[in-house]
């Protein structure tokens, strides 16, 4: 007991130090559960963050089409990455996929100005080509 604390008779008073390791109890496993908690949202932040980029770094590749045919005529590509075709020619051009190609889908016709877009979603090497005009012909190969 401490001399200059009053006391009621029959009332137990806490002791000062006991009251202290009490708190400290909850203090530690408290600031572990903490210190878990924010690692495991700095690291979910990270790989999300990781994700993100891995899908910002696979760039479309571009073709343009134009009187004289495909540039670049072949193309390679990540599987999974896009492709776009842009029509800067003077006639409506069709991207069609050769019989070989299986998994190019063909597109509508593309007006002057046009494009249309398509993901390879499996490796290969996918031929193509312009149905109104035999010359103009493509390759796309994913890998």
């Amino acid at each position: 007991m401490n001399p200059t604390t009053p006391t009621t008779p029959g009332v137990t008073q806490p002791a000062g130090p006991a009251s202290a390791t009490t708190k400290k109890r909850w203090l530690v496993p408290t600031t572990i559960v903490l210190v878990v908690i924010a690692l495991a949202v700095g690291a979910w932040m990270m790989l999300s963050g990781m994700k993100s980029a891995a899908v910002a770094e696979t760039p479309t590749a571009a073709v343009t089409i134009t009187d004289n045919g495909f540039t670049p005529a072949t193309i390679q590509i990540q599987k999974g990455q896009d492709v776009t075709w842009t029509n800067q020619s003077h006639s409506p051009v069709q991207i069609v996929g050769d019989l070989k190609s299986t998994g190019l889908q063909t597109s509508q016709a593309l007006k002057p100005g046009d494009s249309y877009s398509f993901t390879f979603d499996d490796s290969g090497t996918f031929n193509y080509h312009d149905p109104s005009n035999l010359n103009h012909k493509g390759v796309v190969i994913a890998e």
